[in-house]
């Protein structure tokens, strides 16, 4: 979109510009809109709240060019003793006067460096008396600690709905930091399926943290949960888990371009593999495909002489009790199972429902 010819008139660039009319589509008036030091300039300011919707903002805003004034300027130091010395110092100061503008408060706070925040919402500057757990060194616990927060940045920092840690976990990953695109459309195309990828990432994180109370070494990290989606769209098994299914497909180059066609190792010429807890994680088990629903899970003959069921094997302890009648090996899985133990196995996520659900069905 071309940036609206009335604001650009006026002086604005062509960012603030398009900024301002997105303002102008708002229904209501007298908004407060925070922003960070891309955006944020005194002119802005006052071209904000002489719009339509009188928008006031408030945020960050860069030392020099944005009309931070010379007396709320502070020089920072390199030197961590002088550093240290002056944290904590504070300049203020108001454009007041001004008919087509409500009053501009900005505020220079000298933290590990200068921070100057403008801000047209503002009214009051005074510190908050905030709570943190810090960790005591001669007591070796976490204790709260007590401390001061400038107003302007407590609110700057709760009242913008989350928007930098979201931005922090798109742009962690980002992958499309290295392109450049001939057609605006498509960054923001990008732009948006990232955003989608971090909403299902927090999602899930909290599904699984408040709904169903999984531990947390079993949850996805980001990265891990994004591999995941990019492997499912491509439709292919992770190349570096080697424990994720028994069975390999080896293509070779000769077969793709021929017939198309790829070879098969059958899991019943190797030994059953062994059933145990950590290998039947939904998440990051060496059985988790049993999950799978993308593969067609079929029973075969073993070749083994006399097969053992190895799921009664993992829930009785006892030696002398084994299941040898009617066993079968999955020729997805490896896993050799007797017939009330097959459908279980490929269906129950939870290892504890699992567990159960094979010592209800089976007799010894």
């Amino acid at each position: 979109m071309p940036p609206p010819a009335h604001y650009i008139a006026k002086k604005c660039s062509a960012l603030h510009a398009r900024v301002l009319f997105l303002f102008d589509q708002l229904k209501e008036k007298y908004h407060v809109c925070g922003l960070d030091n891309l955006y944020n300039s005194v002119k802005f300011c006052r071209d904000a709240w002489a719009g339509k919707k009188k928008i006031m903002v408030h945020g960050v805003a860069r030392k020099t060019g944005r009309g931070v004034p010379d007396c709320c300027q502070q020089e920072e130091f390199s030197d961590p003793a002088k550093a240290e010395a002056v944290r904590g110092t504070t300049k203020a100061a108001v454009l007041d006067g001004d008919p087509n503008c409500t009053p501009v408060v900005c505020v220079s706070i000298y933290d590990t460096k200068v921070v100057a925040i403008l801000s047209t919402a503002c009214t009051s500057v005074t510190w908050r008396e905030k709570t943190k757990k810090v960790f005591d060194k001669e007591s070796g616990v976490n204790v709260a600690m007590k401390y001061l927060r400038s107003e302007l940045i407590d609110d700057y920092n709760h009242g913008m709905n989350s928007v930098d840690q979201a931005n922090q976990l798109r742009g962690t990953y980002r992958f499309d930091r290295w392109m450049r695109k001939r057609k605006w459309w498509w960054a923001i195309w990008m732009w948006g399926v990232q955003v989608l990828l971090v909403n299902a990432f927090i999602l899930y994180r909290s599904a699984h943290t408040l709904i169903w109370k999984t531990d947390k070494k079993n949850i996805l990290g980001q990265y891990e949960f994004r591999r995941s989606i990019a492997l499912e769209w491509i439709g292919g098994r992770d190349p570096q888990d080697t424990r994720s299914c028994h069975t390999e497909r080896k293509r070779r180059a000769e077969d793709i371009s021929v017939s198309q066609t790829s070879s098969i190792t059958t899991s019943s010429d190797a030994k059953a593999r062994k059933v145990t807890d950590a290998a039947l994680d939904p998440q990051k088990g060496a059985l988790r495909c049993r999950l799978d629903e993308t593969l067609f899970h079929f029973p075969e003959m073993s070749k083994v002489e006399r097969p053992c069921c190895s799921l009664c094997r993992w829930v009785e302890p006892n030696k002398n009790i084994r299941t040898y009648s009617h066993v079968y090996n999955c020729d997805k899985c490896g896993v050799a199972f007797c017939v009330p133990c097959f459908r279980p196995f490929h269906e129950i996520s939870s290892i504890a429902m699992l567990k159960s659900r094979i010592t209800k069905t089976t007799s010894y």
